[in-house]
């Protein structure tokens, strides 16, 4: 990454942009594109329906010529679909029942559709109890960028069941595309043993410990990373890279996660949930 920075490959404002001038760099100008790679969930969400359609999904790259190693698709669905702390109630909260009840309410399918995509009338057209339309974005409106004016979007409490009709415009199901890139690579995914699920169950003490760690941790690799990509070095300061993490307890961390891990396969196999066929 180093010799692409220095290529001037990579935009030297890549670690000094906010989101909004991120994302309005990589609408390009009109319809003339002026970024030619980044991550993102699809296309016209990031370019912009302008010249969204200049742009593919890239499949899963090797890491050599002649790799042998078959490619798993890192999983983090179940992180987005279950989210533990998208709302919480502290435990010391004066009136507990109207925290709860207030809660309880984001959970009617009524006001999950509304949060997650915007209120009846201006972003949803509700057409009967249980269906629902999600409408189009004005003429001239990003499409993601005007579900973030309208709702919580993927930030909202609520639940969206199977027995809920809800017809989505065609940049809403845009990311169907974008997912079939992988899905050879998905099929490699083992869920039983493979995944580290998002919202595995952690003790007080574990999620505590976890999180003092993670703040040095963390710091240090991020301001690196940085450092390493503007100008260079990783070779020279890999070991004492390494130390650092090492004394700032990262042993710890993953000794936690593998207790973790080893206690959610036991719950698994002694209640006789196999995940492969769920997914």
């Amino acid at each position: 990454m180093h010799q692409l920075w220095s290529d001037g490959v990579i935009s030297s404002e890549a670690f000094t942009h906010d989101w909004s001038k991120y994302t309005g760099t990589a609408k390009g100008n009109g319809t003339t594109a002026t970024v030619g790679f980044t991550w993102m969930w699809t296309p016209s969400d990031i370019f912009g329906t302008k010249i969204a359609d200049q742009y593919v999904t890239i499949p899963s790259l090797k890491a050599s010529d002649g790799q042998s190693e078959t490619p798993v698709w890192a999983y983090n669905g179940d992180e987005l679909a279950y989210k533990a702390d998208t709302i919480v109630v502290s435990s010391v909260v004066k009136n507990k029942g109207a925290a709860l009840k207030l809660v309880d309410a984001f959970y009617a399918p009524d006001m999950s559709i509304q949060a997650r995509y915007g209120a009846f009338g201006s972003a949803v057209k509700k057409n009967a109890v249980n269906d629902y339309k999600v409408l189009d974005a004005p003429a001239g409106q990003n499409v993601s960028d005007w579900q973030f004016y309208q709702s919580l979007s993927d930030g909202a409490p609520g639940w969206i069941s199977d027995d809920m009709k809800l017809e989505l415009p065609a940049a809403q199901s845009e990311v169907k595309g974008v997912d079939k890139v992988y899905d050879n690579d998905y099929k490699n995914v083992n869920f039983n043993k493979d995944v580290l699920y998002a919202n595995m169950p952690m003790t007080e003490e574990q999620t505590n410990t976890m999180n003092s760690n993670n703040t040095g941790i963390t710091q240090y690799a991020m301001s690196k990373f940085a450092t390493w990509v503007t100008k260079g070095g990783v070779d020279k300061d890999w070991d004492t890279y390494v130390s650092y993490l090492k004394k700032n307890k990262l042993d710890d961390n993953i000794k936690i996660q593998q207790q973790v891990y080893d206690a959610f396969q036991k719950n698994m196999h002694l209640i006789g949930v196999n995940l492969n066929d769920q997914n």
